[in-house]
């Protein structure tokens, strides 16, 4: 090619490159489409930040909705744990009303509660019968001896133990004193001996002293039995007591047979009397040699006086002034005073330390 048509070749191009279309410009705005492309993956990648944040808060607020749900259900708790305070509150009127019987609230419980405890313990009624009854105490168990013609009679005399078990007993004595003991009914205290505190801190076999005919009276009562009278158990006057209808008696000297429990011949140191000299009380049945007029009966003979059912007539006297019946003599008295046949009286009130209890 020679140098005109190569002038012409290129003056060709450039008229070409000089076109509507430049060739410069196709690069530029395939550079911006380039452009355009990466703001548009950049736009994209922003809608998808966009997307992403928006996914976030949706994430957020769907944590939100779900610590609401918590919240709700930390709420609903919350409810039930006050559901639970007024359950509580209502175990609160409960108890409160175990205490307040005239409320409205656990009157219902109250009632069980009352009735248990009704069952249980039962209401209080204060002894109107014998020992070994509901209310009415231990019986002693001190030991009985028949003997033919005689209703029974204790082996010895009462003791402390056994008086103090009679004690421990809360009676309707209205409903439980013979008549002619009416003046004495008030406070238990009315039948604690003389001198009690002293005869605790001695031996409970000594035989309870310093009691008045109603206390003699009552603690036989109470065991179902009765003070020593006429034969067959009643009660009889002075008038009318002798030596054939006397239980203590026919028992005393085994149906008049004996002057003494153990014979017709007197014996110092069979019983405990003035001649044994022990100078106070000794322990029931402890003496052997005192024994009789029958067998397994002891200290007939000395040791304490014991009241008897025998009580005199006096219409115009008062009862707690009238005279009853002590036999047996005691621990100070002498041979003629140990018989058996021997009686001595004093009124219904009278107490001393020589003078017991035999049933």
């Amino acid at each position: 090619m020679n140098l005109q048509n190569t002038t012409l070749l290129s003056l060709s191009l450039a008229l070409i490159c000089l076109g509507p279309v430049g060739c410069g410009d196709d690069l530029v705005e395939s550079n911006d489409e380039v452009g355009e492309d990466t703001d548009t993956e950049t736009e994209s990648t922003e809608e998808s930040t966009e997307s992403t944040e928006e996914s976030t808060e949706s994430t957020e607020e769907s944590t939100e909705s779900t610590e609401s749900e918590t919240d709700t259900t930390e709420t609903e708790t919350d409810t039930t744990e006050t559901d639970t305070t007024e359950t509580d509150t209502t175990t609160e009127e409960t108890d409160t009303g175990e205490t307040d019987t005239t409320g409205e609230t656990g009157t219902e419980d109250t009632t069980e509660d009352t009735t248990e405890e009704s069952t249980e313990t039962g209401p209080f009624e204060p002894c109107t019968g014998q020992c070994g009854t509901p209310g009415c105490g231990t019986c002693p168990d001190t030991a009985v001896v028949d003997i033919a013609g005689i209703h029974g009679i204790d082996a010895t005399e009462a003791t402390v133990d056994d008086y103090s078990l009679f004690l421990d007993v809360e009676f309707d004595m209205l409903g439980f004193l013979a008549p002619e003991c009416f003046w004495k009914v008030g406070t238990p205290e009315e039948f604690e001996p003389e001198i009690w505190d002293d005869q605790l801190q001695g031996s409970g076999q000594n035989p309870v002293t310093g009691v008045d005919w109603c206390d003699a009276e009552a603690y036989c009562r109470w065991q179902g039995k009765h003070l020593c009278g006429l034969d067959g158990g009643e009660a009889g006057t002075i008038e009318d007591s002798t030596a054939s209808n006397n239980e203590w008696y026919r028992a005393c000297s085994n149906g008049g047979v004996f002057t003494y429990p153990y014979g017709d011949t007197y014996s110092g140191t069979a019983c405990n009397g003035e001649d044994l000299a022990l100078g106070a009380v000794s322990e029931v049945g402890s003496l052997s040699g005192c024994e009789g007029g029958v067998a397994d009966i002891f200290d007939m003979s000395g040791n304490v006086w014991e009241w008897t059912a025998a009580c005199a007539m006096e219409p115009m006297t008062e009862d707690f002034e009238q005279q009853c019946q002590r036999r047996g003599g005691s621990w100070f008295s002498n041979s003629f005073t140990m018989r058996c046949a021997i009686e001595s009286e004093r009124v219904r009130t009278f107490r001393a330390a020589n003078t017991g209890i035999r049933c």
